[in-house]
């Protein structure tokens, strides 16, 4: 029941932040019955553009897995690496990357797998049932290409599908020669040696998915601020903050 049907008062919440995963959440506490208020810094329409739009259950693995290290220095040396070192670093990031290091053990990458595909499997039924709910946004479903020019990236895609599969991964996903590559997607170079194509991944326009959610957000009752940093959470009295 909801809970403002039966008299209850609802919960007041603020959630900071109007990225995907923001507006996301206050929508779930809106249909939930609690009041929301979504704030954030900055411009929404620029708000979230690292992953592309791409939503990728089976392939968010932990970035730290077996030869993590062996790579990253490979990587470092040929500066192609996505981060740098200082020369002097501090005993907390010293901390950090021990720990990142453990974490890169056959076993702990495994537990990873595992638990991302839990947090991901409700991720693309939602983006659907979204899609259906006369929001318009830009979505496509035909899965998700990697191509590869070297065996050994041919390995890593395909390894990185068959581990998911391992884990519980439940989508398709299909083995391509260089042919059958270039037949699906005419863009790709001779270079290719082939590709996995997951047919079960999709991506998104991120602009306008953020412009569907925020409707829907406004629509249920929920506001919005823009132009509002927020430079700390403090206690107040009566357990709130």
């Amino acid at each position: 029941p909801h809970p403002r049907e039966h008299g209850v008062r609802p919960m007041k919440v603020v959630v900071v932040g109007a990225g995907v995963i923001g507006l996301w959440c206050a929508l779930a506490l809106l249909r939930e019955g609690a009041e929301v208020v979504v704030i954030d810094r900055g411009d929404r329409a620029m708000a979230t553009p690292a992953a592309a739009g791409w939503v990728v259950p089976a392939l968010s693995a932990p970035l730290a897995g077996p030869g993590v290290l062996r790579q990253t220095v490979y990587q470092i040396l040929r500066r192609e690496a996505a981060f740098g070192f200082r020369p002097s670093m501090s005993p907390t990031m010293l901390r950090w990357l021990s720990g990142f290091v453990a974490s890169a053990a056959e076993h702990r990458y495994r537990e990873g797998i595992r638990a991302i595909l839990a947090l991901a499997a409700p991720a693309i039924p939602a983006y659907q049932e979204l899609h259906r709910a006369q929001v318009p946004f830009e979505m496509h479903d035909r899965g998700l290409l990697l191509a590869a020019r070297t065996e050994a990236g041919m390995g890593q895609a395909l390894g990185l599908l068959d581990d998911s599969a391992a884990a519980g991964y439940e989508g398709r996903y299909r083995v391509l020669d260089s042919a059958a590559a270039r037949d699906l997607e005419p863009a790709l170079s001779r270079e290719v040696l082939g590709a996995v194509h997951a047919e079960s991944e999709v991506w998104v326009r991120p602009e306008d998915l953020l412009t569907a959610l925020a409707k829907s957000v406004v629509e249920l009752g929920g506001t919005i601020v823009d132009g509002a940093p927020v430079d700390a959470i403090i206690p107040a009295l009566g357990g709130r903050w």
